[in-house]
């Protein structure tokens, strides 16, 4: 069995790049979270879905989408800005790939087996927690071409931002709604720092800034 890693602050700072590396080596392994809890954390995008549609796994908690992380992705691509200013009909379209480029929720709600399971190839016990990383799924070459390029004019059919399956967030409809107004108002904002030099709330499940220093010119 893969060896237990702690997930340290680097890793609620620069998921992506680890998690790229987790999904080659080991899609499933067990974690120690920066709460302190112990679990697996399942980063392809065909197990995140599978584990999402599996009545066996159980979820704990519900929470918010937020728009923090679109919106940091979003102000850093000048061309990006400039299309949904010259055509705001593109929106729509904008929305979703902002949702599967920068996940608002990082390993989504926290799951635990209700009895033995096994996910891509990796058995399971019973009474274990799970973390379904949502973050990596998105960017799983696996399901999406070209996964790190922020691509408005993409389709973003299969993006787990909202869960899957019978663990399809039921407020998405709202949350879509939401973020096409939220966005549309902070097009004439732009991050006043260096995104790399943002930090992040240390949180596995929401993905939140400490501070999001912005400027109007």
């Amino acid at each position: 069995m893969t060896e237990s890693l702690e997930l340290t602050e680097t890793f609620i700072q620069t998921p992506h790049e680890l998690e790229a590396e987790f999904r080659t080596a080991a899609p499933v392994r067990p974690v120690k979270i920066p709460s302190g809890i112990n679990g697996w954390l399942v980063t392809r995008h065909e197990d995140v879905k599978a584990v999402l549609t599996d009545p066996r796994t159980l979820s704990l908690h519900r929470t918010a989408q937020g728009y923090v992380p679109a919106f940091v992705g979003l102000s850093s691509r000048v061309s990006g800005v400039a299309a949904l200013r010259a055509d705001p009909a593109r929106m729509p379209d904008a929305v979703e790939e902002l949702l599967r480029y920068e996940s608002p929720l990082h390993t989504g709600t926290l799951r635990f087996t209700a009895e033995d399971i096994e996910i891509g190839g990796v058995p399971i016990p019973a009474n274990e927690f799970v973390f379904v990383s949502l973050l990596s799924a998105n960017r799983d070459d696996a399901g999406f071409e070209e996964p790190d390029k922020l691509d408005i004019s993409r389709s973003t059919n299969g993006h787990v931002a909202f869960g899957h399956g019978i663990r399809h967030c039921l407020g998405a409809p709202l949350a879509r709604l939401e973020g096409r107004i939220a966005i549309g108002r902070v097009l004439d904002l732009h991050l006043a720092v260096d995104p790399d030099t943002l930090t992040w709330r240390t949180s596995s499940l929401m993905r939140d800034l400490e501070v999001l220093p912005v400027r109007t010119k």
